[in-house]
C-alpha cells in the first residue's frame, strides 16, 4: 500500500514501510498535530491545504531533529520537504490516495 500524493502534475508517496513516520507523529499529537491529522484521515483520500502542508513541513523537521539518528527518518524527511513546501509556496492543495 502507499499513499499517493498530487500536487500540480508532481507527486510524491509514502509508501507502506515508511508509514511509521506517520505513526511516530500520532504518538505525540500536541507536537505535530498536522501530521497526526493526516494519519487520522489517512483512509479517507484527504486534501491538504497549503496551510497545512506549511504546518506539516516545520512538522517534519521537528521529528527530524528528536530522532536524527534515524537514517531512514533522515532520508525520507529530505525527500518529502520539498513537496510540502512546494504546496505551501504555491498555495496549491495536496491531493491524496491511499490503497
Amino acid at each position: 500500500m502507499a499513499f499517493c500524493m498530487f500536487l500540480n502534475g508532481t507527486t510524491e508517496d509514502i509508501a507502506q514501510h515508511e508509514e511509521y513516520v506517520l505513526v511516530m507523529a500520532a504518538s505525540h499529537p500536541r507536537l505535530y498535530p498536522a501530521l497526526a491529522a493526516v494519519w487520522q484521515r489517512f483512509y479517507d483520500d484527504p486534501v491538504i491545504t497549503a496551510e497545512e502542508a506549511n504546518a506539516i513541513v516545520h512538522e517534519l523537521i521537528m521529528l527530524l531533529a528528536a530522532n536524527h539518528a534515524d537514517r531512514a527518518l533522515t532520508q525520507l524527511v529530505v525527500r518529502l520537504l520539498p513537496f510540502f513546501s512546494q504546496s505551501y509556496r504555491t498555495q496549491e492543495s495536496i491531493r491524496c490516495t491511499s490503497d
